[in-house]
């Protein structure tokens, strides 16, 4: 029986179980969709993981102060001050695979702008947070080691901040805001992030030197250090290396 004699029987067949023909069909429809839409979600939610990543920022450890207890009644993570600055220093120059460290101390600060005000979290940290948070800029740039060593009173602004005292769609760069009533130069505007994994607005924060921030704002560096410090790593794989050194 030839190629063509077959096409024709299996096309009489079809056509005697109309409906038979017509489920069959329909059921595969119904089951490659299914099969699409699955992966699809899957790759999607994937996609969604790894943007939620990104935005924390790549290779990336943070360590924390540990918890106070008194009475029985013990703090939550971060409530006692453990980490001293030898210890930051520590971290950045004996701790394998480690390439950047920034220490981050925060105070919620009133900022003037523009005639307007906006309550936020300032942020003094170093230029290598910027790094370490995989967070570039919309325009402008952050600050460098010099203004960190010369404890220059330039400021970092996020998205948020940068709506609320300047309005939308502006640029705030070389403008003029004062922190706590201390004048300070705005020489970047922080690319959005959006909401952080647990629903905060990323874009809301102002960030200056850590130098700066405890001269003007926090009033000095004391032997611990009230704060987070984030670490880089050389290497993807690096990150478990520098978390058990």
């Amino acid at each position: 029986m030839n190629i063509f004699a077959t096409f024709r029987i299996a096309v009489l067949a079809l056509l005697r179980n109309k409906m038979r023909s017509f489920l069959t069909v329909l059921g595969i429809i119904i089951g490659v969709g299914a099969v699409i839409a699955m992966v699809a979600i899957g790759e999607g939610a994937k996609a969604e993981v790894q943007s939620a990543f990104d935005k924390m920022g790549t290779n990336m450890l943070v360590v924390r102060s540990g918890s106070s207890q008194q009475g029985g009644v013990r703090g939550g993570a971060g409530s006692q001050p453990t980490i001293t600055w030898d210890d930051v220093d520590a971290i950045g120059t004996e701790a394998a695979g480690v390439a950047r460290v920034a220490p981050s101390i925060r105070q919620s600060v009133q900022l003037l702008g523009d005639g307007q005000n906006w309550t936020t979290s300032a942020e003094g940290t170093t230029p290598d947070y910027f790094t370490i948070r995989a967070w570039t800029f919309q325009s402008g740039a952050g600050f460098t080691e010099q203004d960190l060593s010369g404890k220059t009173k330039v400021i970092v602004l996020g998205g948020t901040v940068s709506d609320n005292l300047f309005g939308p769609g502006s640029d705030p760069v070389g403008s003029v805001v004062r922190v706590n009533n201390v004048p300070f130069e705005v020489v970047g505007l922080l690319a959005r992030k959006g909401q952080s994994a647990m629903g905060q607005d990323s874009d809301d924060v102002a960030l200056m030197p850590i130098t700066t921030f405890a001269a003007k704002i926090q009033g000095g560096l004391k032997k611990y250090m009230q704060g987070t410090v984030y670490v880089g790593a050389n290497s993807e794989a690096d990150t478990k290396v520098a978390q058990s050194s």
